[in-house]
């Protein structure tokens, strides 16, 4: 899968660097410093924090 590459864990950790392509339809931008996941389309798919 494309974006989507392993990253070494520790014991039963599994981790991923996933790259995004968001696209913001406002007017000005969006200031953000970290992106915060644990759920698409209603469904709990994982929990992380960018670094």
């Amino acid at each position: 899968m494309d974006g989507i590459e392993p990253l070494p864990g520790e014991g039963l950790e599994l981790r991923m660097a996933v790259k995004l392509r968001l696209q913001n339809p406002n007017d000005i931008a969006i200031d953000y410093s970290g992106v915060v996941l644990d759920e698409v389309d209603s469904r709990s798919l994982a929990s992380g924090v960018s670094e």
